[in-house]
C-alpha cells in the first residue's frame, strides 16, 4: 500500500494599471506553502518508506497588453518561479492577435512553462514490483507555438488551430539494466497537431458542436510515445425539450493508443448523456449525467508497474447532482 497526504495554503495579489486607452500593464505574485507533503509505502509486515517533504513555491509575473493599431494586439509577459531548494525559472509569453474584421481573428501564441517533480515522482518505491526511488529528478519544461483562426458567422462559430509543443526533461518510467523500474528525466518529446471546432446555436433551444483533433507525439528517437491517441472526435448537442428541461448527448471517439509493451489498445466510441432540470427561479437545479451510456468495454495503457499492458475503464455510471445558487 502507498499513501500521500498534502496540506497547503497560499496568497496571491494582482495589480492592474491602465497606461492609456490601448495599454494595460499587469503584475502580480503568488506564494503557496505546503506544510505537509507526505509519502508512505508499506506492507502488512514492513514499512518501506515514510517521509514528509514540506515545500514552498514563489511566483511573480508581469504582462503588458498593448494595441499599436486598432485591429492588432500584442501581449508580452514574463514569470519567475522558484520551488524550495531549486533555482529560479523564467518563462516568457507572447501573443500577437490580428482582427481583420469584427467577427474574425488570427492569433499566434508562444509560451514556455515548467513543472517540478511531485512528491510521488521523487520518492515512490515498491520492492514488490522492483520499483526504486528516483535520483535527482529535474523539472520538466515545455515550449509551445500555436497559430489559430477564429470566425463567427451568424449562428456559427468556428476555430482552427495548428500547434507544436516540445517537452524537455520529460518525467517517465524507465527500465534500468538490472530490470528495476525508476522515474527518470527522458530527453524530450515533440508534439504537433491540428484542431477544429464548430459551434452552432438556434436561440437558446438547440445548441450543437463538433470538434476533431489530430496529433503526433515522438520521442528523441522519433518513436511514437505510449498512451497518446492520434485522433480524438466529439459530437454533441443540447436540446431544450421543455422550458426548464434539457437533454445533451455527446459522442466521444478515440483512436488506438500504444502501450509500454509495444502493443495497441482498441479504438473506442462512447456515448455520454446529460439531463438538466432547473426550477422556476432557475437558482435550483438537478442534473443527471450518464457516462458510457451503452456500457462499452474500453481500455487505456498502463505502466511498467502493471502486469497487464492496458487497464479496463469504468462501464456505465451515473452522477446525480443538486445545484443551488444564492
Amino acid at each position: 500500500t502507498d499513501q500521500s497526504i498534502g496540506h497547503w495554503f497560499g496568497v496571491e495579489s494582482q495589480f492592474l494599471w491602465d497606461l492609456g486607452n490601448y495599454n494595460r500593464f499587469t503584475s502580480g505574485f503568488e506564494i503557496t506553502h505546503n506544510p505537509m507533503a507526505t509519502y508512505k509505502s508499506w506492507s502488512p509486515s514492513e514499512v518501506f518508506f515514510d517521509g514528509d517533504f514540506p515545500y514552498t513555491t514563489y511566483s511573480v509575473y508581469i504582462q503588458d497588453d498593448y494595441k499599436p493599431i486598432r485591429n492588432v494586439s500584442l501581449i508580452l509577459g514574463l514569470s519567475a518561479s522558484q520551488y524550495t531548494g531549486n533555482k529560479v525559472h523564467l518563462n516568457p509569453r507572447l501573443a500577437v492577435i490580428f482582427k481583420p474584421t469584427g467577427n474574425s481573428s488570427i492569433k499566434y501564441l508562444y509560451g514556455e512553462a515548467f513543472r517540478f517533480p511531485n512528491v510521488y515522482e521523487n520518492h515512490y518505491s515498491d520492492p514488490a514490483s522492483n520499483f526504486i526511488k528516483s535520483v535527482s529528478l529535474r523539472p520538466e519544461d515545455i515550449v509551445t507555438h500555436e497559430l489559430s483562426f477564429e470566425k463567427t458567422l451568424g449562428n456559427f462559430y468556428g476555430v482552427a488551430s495548428l500547434y507544436r509543443n516540445q517537452v524537455n526533461e520529460l518525467i517517465d518510467t524507465q527500465i534500468n539494466p538490472d530490470s528495476s523500474l525508476q522515474f527518470v528525466n527522458i530527453s524530450k518529446v515533440l508534439t504537433y497537431g491540428i484542431e477544429f471546432r464548430i459551434d452552432f446555436t438556434i436561440r437558446k433551444y438547440f445548441k450543437a458542436f463538433i470538434d476533431y483533433a489530430w496529433q503526433q507525439s515522438r520521442d528523441a528517437d522519433k518513436n511514437a510515445i505510449s498512451n497518446s491517441p492520434a485522433h480524438i472526435f466529439n459530437l454533441g448537442s443540447s436540446i431544450n425539450i421543455l422550458q426548464n428541461l434539457s437533454v445533451a448527448p455527446v459522442l466521444h471517439f478515440e483512436s488506438n493508443r500504444k502501450t509500454v509493451y509495444n502493443t495497441y489498445t482498441e479504438s473506442f466510441l462512447l456515448t455520454n448523456l446529460n439531463i438538466n432540470y432547473s426550477f422556476e427561479d432557475e437558482r435550483i437545479g438537478l442534473s443527471l449525467k450518464i457516462n458510457n451510456l451503452f456500457n462499452v468495454p474500453y481500455f487505456v495503457p498502463g505502466g511498467y508497474e502493471h502486469i497487464q499492458p492496458a487497464i479496463q475503464q469504468d462501464g456505465r455510471n451515473f452522477i446525480l447532482s443538486f445545484n443551488f445558487s444564492l
